[in-house]
């Protein structure tokens, strides 16, 4: 979800088929992206893509239409079903918690937080809007809000800041 800037319902809908590996060992993830109904290619790191073989070996064989994210239960069987939008807010929550990261966490919060990175990073809106899928730059706009002053252009042309 980090990776892709994904909406919870996108997570949920995802199936192992849906990812390839680059030459790299980074990797390429498709998405119906839920606010436009559009097909798209995100990019996957490293790290992420070796934590997606981690998962894919766990599981053993399994069909590529098959559910990418999927409950583990008793005993560490895996389900064949979807894990529900529910159940992944649950789980961002709960692992907001072990890492004990405070406020308020959603399952929108990996969306949220990547987005406030790369505008802390200083990547422009319209190519956080891009990578989000954003219809408009508000939202962008509005995560980003107070991240990072010394970037702002009155300290970048006025005062050669950042």
């Amino acid at each position: 979800m980090r990776d892709c800037l994904l909406r919870v319902g996108e997570a949920s809908s995802l199936k192992v088929g849906d990812g390839q590996i680059e030459s790299d060992a980074s990797g390429l993830l498709k998405v119906w992206r839920s606010n436009t109904r559009n097909e798209q290619k995100l990019y996957l790191g490293k790290e992420t893509m070796r934590l997606l073989h981690e998962w894919l070996a766990e599981r053993g064989e399994v069909d590529a239409d098959a559910p990418l994210v999927t409950r583990i239960g008793k005993g560490g069987r895996v389900s064949e079903q979807p894990l529900s939008e529910r159940s992944i807010r649950q789980v961002v929550k709960a692992r907001a918690a072990a890492a004990k990261v405070e406020g308020r966490i959603s399952g929108h919060s990996l969306r949220v937080g990547s987005a406030q990175s790369l505008v802390a990073a200083g990547v422009s809106i319209p190519d956080i809007q891009q990578a989000g899928n954003w219809k408009s730059a508000v939202m962008v706009a509005r995560y980003g809000e107070g991240l990072s002053p010394k970037r702002s252009a009155i300290a970048r042309y006025l005062h050669g800041g950042e």
